[in-house]
């Protein structure tokens, strides 16, 4: 008969319901690594149950898993995990078990997710909105990040872009480039209050009689060139005297000026305020130029609208709104192609920034392969304990101590400094990769060296759309105490835990000092095998 683990450890499954089983661990490791997402994996293994309630034990019914390390576990904390695979043989169970962030990697959006873009400015509040996405049905557990430690970052997009339009803003008291198509009249440009969004200016347009009236933007069907198999977004500010159903619209052209592709969006003209209005679309082969337009619906004879703050801009993403006046920032640079209230106005970014590809959480990418690089990329690591959710820096220390000494409590201890091992190095080059919607490789690289004299560079690749500079930074300086380890076996303190402070006595007398990088506990031998990254400044 096989004897349960030498410090009696249990297993408690609790399941839907809720149904709460217990069984004796007769062996298996747990290991706590603060490198590792999961935070939290092992091994356990338990003898074989009867069927029913073996049937308990499915990963697929995504049971929680708490490990007792103890007969008295309540007292020392006990590990909260989730099941991901279960083994049977010769009589025993093998499961395999880790912390939740193993879950995030089982969701995945079935289309392109665009409300981390509207988060940007709260990494926190993207990281809480995927939790909440991602989060299991069958979970029950609290999924949000603690209040403590409180970091955030700013995840801002910051991108170059060029809007088309010559008289986007009419600012030059001109409606030049806006043509009267069907049912319009009376173009011309208002300064009154509540009908101007930015600036001075407005375009104001009359319905000539009852009807359907259409303005188009542009003076020709060559207004403004485009390039088939591009993604376009068009965007406006819009009023009118009495509100109307209305439609935006793009119509693709050829060389020939024939219209061989067309998109529209539906929106409601308010009476009482500017709204604004986006549409978004490809050109089909073929296409050479873009031509939108405004139709507003069921008009009366002389009706007013207006417009302002016309946008038309290469990409799925809409800039808030910019011509070459507007003013330059730490971020951007703004300047007109050509003659100023006449031309594409230009916006150049100043400085290194997330791409905006960063913040869609695409079809089919997990959540946790989407939150890692801007996680990362801040500098920040994100880690499940149970029903805790937490954002870590560099500086985070667990609570506790420990002390492990040579003819105490340690079982064997080496000490290893290796610069060809490759987790030491003082400089980091990543490059990044991905692909966007029109099919554009994209490619973006991150430098960072702790000193401008280094002597080991590194290179990474990534291949997930640019989440800003601060991934390289990041590995660097995790990785400063990595290239010096010290491996120690000693009996088992279930209170150790990784990030913790520990001071190690080697054989000989060496006293280092240093951070607790991972603890595996075996449940069999009654040991824990512990890797630390010791102080450099410690004797």
């Amino acid at each position: 008969m096989t004897s349960v683990s030498k410090n009696g450890a249990t297993l408690q499954v609790v399941t839907q319901g809720p149904v709460i089983v217990n069984f004796d661990i007769l062996r298996g490791r747990i290991k706590v690594d603060q490198g590792n997402s999961p935070y939290v994996e092992g091994e356990v293994v338990v003898s074989a149950p009867d069927a029913l309630t073996l049937s308990l034990l499915d990963p697929r019914k995504l049971p929680q898993c708490i490990v007792y390390p103890t007969e008295d576990g309540w007292l020392n904390g006990a590990f909260v995990l989730s099941l991901r695979s279960r083994r049977i043989e010769s009589g025993e169970v093998v499961l395999s078990v880790a912390s939740f962030e193993s879950l995030l990697l089982d969701y995945a959006p079935l289309a392109d997710d665009y409300t981390p873009l509207t988060l940007a400015s709260s990494l926190r509040a993207i990281v809480n909105y995927v939790l909440g996405v991602a989060k299991p049905s069958l979970v029950v557990l609290p999924w949000a990040l603690s209040a403590s430690p409180a970091h955030d970052a700013d995840m801002t997009p910051v991108w170059s872009v060029i809007n088309l339009p010559g008289n986007s803003g009419f600012e030059g008291n001109t409606t030049a480039g806006y043509v009267a198509a069907v049912n319009v009249s009376g173009l011309t440009i208002t300064t009154a209050v509540g009908f101007v969004k930015h600036g001075t200016r407005a375009l104001r347009y009359t319905a000539t009689a009852a009807g359907n009236s259409r303005l188009d933007i542009g003076a020709s069907n060559q207004a403004f060139r485009a390039t088939p198999g591009r993604t376009y977004t068009v965007a406006i500010e819009h009023r009118s005297s009495i509100a109307r159903s209305a439609i935006l619209g793009v119509r693709f052209v050829n060389g020939d000026g024939d219209t061989i592709g067309s998109a529209t969006a539906d929106f409601t003209s308010s009476a009482s305020q500017l709204d604004r209005q986006r549409l978004t679309a490809t050109a089909p082969a073929g296409t050479e130029y873009i031509w939108p337009y405004i139709l507003t619906i069921g008009n009366s004879a002389g009706q007013f609208h207006y417009l302002d703050d016309v946008m038309i801009v290469e990409g799925e993403f809409l800039p808030d709104f910019f011509d070459g006046s507007t003013t330059d920032t730490a971020t951007y640079d703004y300047a007109w192609a050509g003659a100023t209230n006449a031309s594409q106005s230009i916006r150049t970014a100043l400085v290194d920034g997330v791409a905006p590809d960063a913040l869609v959480w695409r079809a089919g990418v997990s959540a946790l392969d989407f939150l890692l690089p801007l996680v990362q990329a801040a500098g920040l690591r994100l880690v499940n304990q149970g029903t805790s959710w937490t954002l870590r820096d560099e500086n985070y220390t667990a609570s506790g101590s420990s002390v492990i000494g040579y003819g105490v409590n340690m079982v064997d201890g080496v000490e290893v400094i290796d610069r060809d091992a490759g987790a030491w190095a003082d400089a980091q080059v990543t490059k990044y990769s991905w692909t966007d919607r029109d099919g554009i490789q994209r490619e973006a690289v991150d430098a960072y060296a702790i000193d401008p004299d280094y002597n080991l560079l590194t290179v990474e690749e990534r291949s997930t759309p640019y989440p800003g500079p601060g991934y390289s930074e990041y590995a660097v300086r995790r990785a400063q105490q990595r290239g010096r380890e010290v491996t120690v076996t000693a009996v088992t303190d279930w209170s150790t835990t990784a990030e913790q402070p520990i001071t190690v006595t080697l054989d000989g007398g060496a006293e280092l000092e240093g951070v607790i990088q991972s603890v595996e506990f075996d449940l069999e031998t009654d040991e824990m095998h512990i890797t630390v990254r010791p102080d450099e400044e410690t004797p």
